[in-house]
């Protein structure tokens, strides 16, 4: 009987369970997440896991190749929560339960905000940490602890919560002893049974020099791309030695940028300079860390470093040049490379600001204005910059203004003495003032009865800064002119005969008195074309010889008048005006 009782017995293999939660206390909304591993004497099992919570079961997780099966818990009510892992077993391999664990879930969230101020500081000015801690307890209640105040693994104080107004407290920390440089400083809110706990890290840049370390920068603001070159200066009083040996390191916040060695600069007192374009936009915190051979005292210096756009100020102005008085519009317009600057440009005549102008959407700022005086004037534009832009002036620009162009008027005689039935002829000279140019339209005023007038030429060009000479001519209804102005069907040989033969007559009898043979000549040749002139006008062959009747032509009256005589400007509209006298006599 031992033997079959040894043949149909089998023990099975003893089986391994472990659980553990991804926190013990959860402090915010993620799901808890639980892991069960199942193990064998010979490793790991694949097989279904139950999980409980407080006893009671949650749908089974088959645990992978490894063993292991996860489940994940989405955040659960206020309470304190008891977990545990069950295998069933099987033919080869025992059951198990796991160890129990518990998670706990606070009554209430907690949220902490630290804030520093100022921030950036200056070296030895107080700076204030303030936290302010907000729980979401129902009713209001503020959350009540101690707030943990720390740099890396220095505790800078502990400080208790003061309730504030609603669900939150306050707790302060106030300090003057930070060093130049950049500062990550912590708020732990440590857990109570009512609160969960929370933290925050700000961090605060502190600038200036520490007592015998100073730091400055080339430019500031500087521009993106270009040079900045920081200088680091240490004086012996803190080495011991003169001068100071040893090394500056330049951090660009917690980045080294650059380690150089001191140069004595004099008989107690070193420097070192770094020179970078590689600062890309922004605000930078410069330190400069001094490692000097004299002493083991931490010396720093620090400094905000600007790094902005560039820009370029370019300005015109229209017209130029510009007639005193007139409106010129001057236009400046700032530029970069990625984006449009804004805030205000000012103009300048000289070094004189004239007006301050807010930069348009497109960069541009106008200024129309008409009280620049005569004289060359030297305008330019400057930029001062914005939060991401550097400032920039632009080349002067010469603007001119001048007296407005015009022209005068002279007559070479204005007054003119001209005997009924005659005419005479005046000079006329025009004249261009501050760059005139147009051509010129000449015209008489209201004239006399009778009396007409005329200018050759009748429209003359005057060039910038030229002249020009325009002959008047004035008739009083001479014989001469009556006959030229007749009309073409009563200009016949006949009339001109008429015309003409007193003037061969008086012509023959003058000349003979003077004994002129040739002069005589001509004469006789007027006289005898006049004679032939009325036999022309006869009618045909074998008619009699009738002459017309010839009209005498009215002419002006003997008296004085004023005649105006206008030049108008035919594109400007620039018109002079000068008085002409006639005296008609007898």
């Amino acid at each position: 009987m031992g033997a079959y009782e040894a043949s149909g017995s089998q023990t099975p293999a003893i089986s391994t369970l472990t659980l553990t939660p991804s926190t013990y206390y959860q402090l915010r909304p993620e799901p808890i997440i639980l892991t069960a591993i199942l193990r064998s004497p010979s490793g790991p099992v694949s097989a279904p896991i139950t999980f409980l919570q407080n006893d009671v079961p949650l749908p089974p997780v088959n645990a992978d190749a490894t063993g292991t099966a996860t489940l994940s818990l989405p955040k659960l009510p206020a309470g304190i929560y008891r977990f545990t892992a069950s295998y069933a077993g099987s033919t080869s391999l025992s059951s198990a339960t796991s160890m129990v664990v518990y998670v706990r879930v606070p009554a209430s969230q907690s949220t902490l905000v630290l804030t520093p101020s100022p921030n950036p500081t200056a070296y030895n000015q107080s700076v204030t940490f303030t936290a302010t801690v907000t729980s979401t307890a129902s009713p209001a209640s503020p959350p009540s602890g101690i707030v943990a105040f720390t740099e890396g693994a220095s505790i800078l104080s502990n400080q208790t919560l003061v309730p504030g107004t609603g669900n939150t407290a306050v707790a302060t920390y106030s300090t003057s002893t930070l060093t130049p440089g950049v500062h990550s400083i912590t708020a732990t809110f440590s857990p109570t049974p009512y609160f969960d706990g929370d933290s925050q890290t700000v961090q605060v840049s502190v600038t200036g020099n520490s007592t015998c370390g100073t730091l400055v920068s080339s430019t500031n603001p500087g521009t993106l791309g270009q040079p900045i070159t920081f200088t680091a200066s240490v004086v012996n009083t803190c080495g011991g030695l003169a001068p100071p040996t040893g090394s500056v390191y330049f951090s660009d916040g917690a980045k080294l940028i650059g380690a150089v060695p001191l140069t004595a600069t004099s008989g107690t007192a070193s420097a070192a300079s770094l020179s970078t374009s590689s600062l890309a936009l922004g605000t930078h915190t410069i330190t400069a860390a001094f490692q000097l051979n004299q002493s083991s005292q931490t010396i720093t210096a620090a400094l905000l470093q600007v790094v902005n756009l560039p820009t370029s100020t370019s300005i015109t102005a229209s017209p130029n040049p510009a007639s005193l008085g007139s409106s010129v519009a001057i236009t400046a317009t700032v530029k970069s490379p990625s984006s449009i600057p804004t805030g205000t440009v000012t103009i300048l005549d000289g070094a004189a600001p004239i007006a301050s102008l807010p930069l348009d959407a497109q960069g541009n700022a106008t200024l129309n204005t008409s009280a620049l005086a005569i004289g060359v004037h030297s305008l330019s534009a400057t930029y001062p910059g914005d939060a991401t832009h550097t400032g920039s002036t632009s080349a002067p620009l010469l603007e001119t203004i001048q007296l407005s162009p015009d022209f005068t008027l002279v007559l070479s005689n204005p007054q003119l003495t001209i005997q009924t039935q005659h005419h005479a002829t005046a000079s006329v000279t025009l004249s261009s003032l501050n760059g005139f140019a147009d051509t010129i339209s000449l015209t008489c005023g209201t004239l006399p009865q009778y009396v007409s007038c005329s200018f050759t030429p009748s429209a003359p060009t005057l060039a910038s800064g030229g002249s020009a000479s325009v002959s008047l001519y004035v008739d009083t209804n001479s014989v001469p002119g009556y006959a030229m102005r007749l009309d073409p069907t009563r200009r016949s040989a006949t009339t001109l005969a008429v015309l003409l033969c007193p003037v061969g007559l008086l012509s023959f009898v003058g000349l003979r008195l003077r004994m002129r043979s040739e002069l005589r000549l001509c004469g006789l040749f007027l006289a005898f074309a006049c004679i032939a002139g009325m036999l022309s006008g006869c009618g045909g062959k074998g008619a009699s010889v009738s002459v017309p009747p010839v009209s005498i032509p009215p002419s002006a009256t003997p008296g004085t008048y004023t005649i105006p005589v206008t030049a108008t400007g035919m594109t400007t509209g620039i018109t002079r005006t000068v008085q002409l006298t006639l005296t008609v006599t007898p």
